[in-house]
Parts: C-alpha cells; sequence; structure tokens
C-alpha cells in the first residue's frame, strides 16, 4: 500500500542542471514550486532551504537541518559521498538521502575495458607509423589479446556489474568480490538500454571480502569499481600486491586510499605488476612531485573515468525516477545508508 504525498511540494535545485532539465523536472512535478539556486558551499544550500522547501536536488548536504523545517529527501548529483559523511544532514532525523549510483555506468565500464585494452597491446608503437612512416617488423610488435584471461573485480555494483559483462563478451574470466555473494539488490537506479541487455544470469563468480587473496593471484586484469569505507580504506596493501602474477595489470576508477599507494608505487617501479591505469589517488590533485608521474608503466588520468556530456541529463533521470517514486510514497532508489557508509 502507497500512501500520497501531501501538495503543493516545495523543490529546490540547488545546482546548475540546464535549462532543459529544470523544464523536464517542472514538467515530472507540475504541482509542485520548483526553484534554482546554484549553491557553492554546504552554509549557502541551507540559507536557500530555509524551512519551507520539502527536496532538495544537489551536489551538497546542507551544513544544518532545521528540526522545524519541512526537508525530507535530499537527491544528490554524485555517487561516491564519502566526502559527506561529516555532514549534519547525515544523520538529521526523518531526511532520506540518495545518490547518484548508476549514473556513471556506461562511462566507467567503458574506460576500464579500454585501458585494459590498451594495455595489452604495443598501440603507441604501432601507431607511431604514422609518424615516422617506417614499415618496422610487425612481429616485433608484441600483443595478447584479453580473450581467455582473468579479470578480478573489486566491487561488483553497478559499474562492475557492467565490466564483468562487457569483460565475458570479449571471451573473459571474471572473479567479482562483493559484500555479499547475494544477487546485486533491485533499489538501484538503471540505465534502461543497458538493463535490456545486462539482464540473465550473472557473468562473474561472486565472491566474498574473505576471497581477495585469491582474486588477487588469479587475476591478469584487476577491475577497482567499489565504494570507499571504514572496511575497504587500505583493503590492497603490499601483501596483496605480492601475490599479483608478473604481468598483471590494475585499473582503479573508484578511490586511490583503497590502496596502500607507497605499496603500489613500490611494486610498479619494481615491476613486479606489470601497469596500471590510475584515475584515483590518495591525495587529489597528486603532488606534482608523486613518483607516479615519472613511472613509465602507468597510466594517469585526472578523476574523469565517469565524466560524460550527458551526466547531468541522467543525473536528471535519476531525480525524476525517485520524484515519481516520492510522490506515490513509493521506497526511493539509491538510498543511502549509514551503516554500509554508501
Amino acid at each position: 500500500m502507497t500512501v500520497q504525498r501531501e501538495w503543493p511540494t516545495t523543490i529546490l535545485v540547488g545546482t546548475d542542471v540546464g535549462p532543459e532539465n529544470l523544464g523536464r523536472i517542472e514538467r515530472a512535478a507540475p504541482g509542485a514550486r520548483v526553484s534554482c539556486r546554484s549553491c557553492g558551499s554546504p552554509a549557502e544550500l541551507t540559507q536557500a532551504i530555509g524551512r519551507n522547501v520539502d527536496i532538495i536536488f544537489a551536489d551538497l548536504l546542507p551544513d544544518f537541518v532545521d528540526p522545524n523545517g519541512r526537508l525530507r529527501w535530499a537527491q544528490l548529483m554524485s555517487a561516491g559521498i564519502e566526502v559527506l559523511r561529516d555532514s549534519p544532514a547525515w544523520s538529521a532525523p526523518g531526511l532520506q538521502i540518495t545518490n547518484a549510483s548508476g549514473v556513471h555506468v556506461p562511462a566507467m565500464s567503458e574506460y576500464i575495458i579500454a585501458m585494459i585494452l590498451q594495455s595489452t597491446g604495443s598501440f603507441a608503437a604501432a601507431t607511431s607509423f604514422k609518424s615516422t612512416r617506417r614499415w618496422e617488423d610487425r612481429f616485433a610488435i608484441k600483443r595478447s589479446p584479453v580473450a581467455g584471461k582473468v579479470l578480478g573485480i573489486l566491487g561488483y555494483g553497478s559499474i562492475g556489474r557492467r565490466v564483468g559483462r562487457l569483460a565475458h563478451a570479449l571471451g573473459m574470466r571474471t572473479l567479482a568480490i562483493r559484500r555479499s555473494r547475494d544477487r546485486e539488490p533491485t533499489d538501484q537506479y538503471r540505465w534502461p538500454f543497458i538493463e535490456a541487455v545486462d539482464s540473465g544470469s550473472e557473468p562473474a563468480e561472486v565472491l566474498t571480502a574473505d576471497a581477495l587473496p585469491r582474486v588477487m593471484r588469479e587475476s591478469d586484469f584487476l577491475a577497482v569499481t567499489m565504494p570507499l569505507t571504514a572496511d575497504t580504506k587500505g583493503m590492497v596493501g603490499a601483501a596483496e600486491l605480492a601475490l599479483m602474477k608478473p604481468h598483471a595489470f590494475i585499473v582503479n576508477v573508484s578511490r586511490g586510499a583503497i590502496f596502500d599507494e607507497g605499496a603500489l608505487i613500490e611494486a610498479l617501479a619494481a615491476k613486479r605488476i606489470a601497469g596500471a591505469a590510475l584515475d584515483v589517488f590518495a591525495r587529489e590533485p597528486p603532488a606534482g612531485d608523486n613518483p607516479l608521474f615519472h613511472l613509465p608503466n602507468v597510466v594517469l588520468t585526472p578523476h574523469i573515468s565517469g565524466v560524460f556530456d550527458e551526466y547531468n541529463d541522467i543525473a536528471t533521470d535519476i531525480f525524476i525516477t525517485n520524484f515519481g517514486r516520492y510522490a506515490r510514497g513509493e521506497p526511493l532508489l539509491n538510498l543511502v545508508s549509514a551503516a554500509r557508509g554508501y
């Protein structure tokens, strides 16, 4: 049984989603009062909310939630929310917080696969033909197909699941670590066209965290897509890296602090593992003297794996989907759990 919400509802869009997306929100909530004010700080967002806003759609949380106010739901623009855990709003009574989990799925999963593929062949050497015009010995350029290789996935949520399916399509065997071996929960946002092609049995062997040593030993490639929590911080250190194959390659799009970065640098510098593609770092931006900048077997990108042109459109889709559920009194998607930390 669902309970319809009382109207009118007041929605504050606290970030610039663009006029088209703002219009979409207004059309999806014809009985609501919708306002937009780009807020650059928690204090500014708190001021904009006042006591009369029921819902916010923003990339921040307020630094104060008035217990006598009307705020009942905060939809975040981002998926990663560990930087917001110290916000007073995190534990405000009666406030539901949802994130944008699922928004990054195509961009991040495609980034991971692209980095895996580029690591398996000397594409830089091969494509230098255009500039050098030298017809080198074709057999001097080493390439190795990914078919038949093992991909380990740390974090088998929406991104990890998509990576597993793409890897399966390439003929890879996948081992995935998730909090529970149970199937991914259904209370998460899905891109409709991805869900249509990704339905069916799981392509990965799903394991729990106690199987980490096995995954590190067996993986030819390791993709890291798990959230940063107290349990995952420093999860991969020198002992875990020492288990990996000498030709293993790591792709991290999650959070740099999941690794002991010093141990990772040491393993890469000594070539105890073949290489890594890192989009995230223990400190962001990394210091200019970070040794990672000088390692030839490392690809570095500035935390862009989840950035894409349609980001605001998909984040607005998530808000509109959730608003429909909120209006009907149904459970919200992507509800953040204080106990889980994400």
